[in-house]
């Protein structure tokens, strides 16, 4: 299950009523209504991308950018990673440490406990 928003969830579910059906209940299909394969998919996103006329993004660019955001606004990595599909921790650490605030009050909060 896929944490969203309500807007984003009540969006979709207006877009699913306009839909064609399809055997796979799918949100998006091709037109003989089965699975968009991932490149259909980018060439679609970078189509949309060049009509905005915004610097190019890709899908990765977006997920990266996504646990980017998260991070340096001190969201629990266990949710991240949990977000990104990563199977451990570690994993997300690896990739997005350089994002994770370093700024601590460690030392201050043990040095006021110990004086109090």
């Amino acid at each position: 299950m896929l944490d969203m928003p309500r807007e984003l969830a009540h969006e979709l579910k207006l877009w699913k009523l306009k839909c064609p059906p399809s055997h796979q209940d799918l949100v998006f299909t091709n037109l003989g209504g089965g699975f968009i394969h991932r490149k259909n998919a980018g060439n679609i996103f970078d189509a949309i991308v060049a009509r905005a006329e915004i610097r190019r993004l890709t899908f990765h660019k977006l997920r990266h950018t996504f646990a980017s955001l998260l991070l340096s606004k001190r969201k629990d990595i266990t949710e991240v990673s949990r977000l990104l599909g990563h199977w451990d921790c570690a994993i997300t650490l690896e990739v997005y440490s350089h994002f994770v605030p370093r700024k601590t009050t460690t030392m201050q909060d043990l040095a006021s406990s110990i004086l109090s």
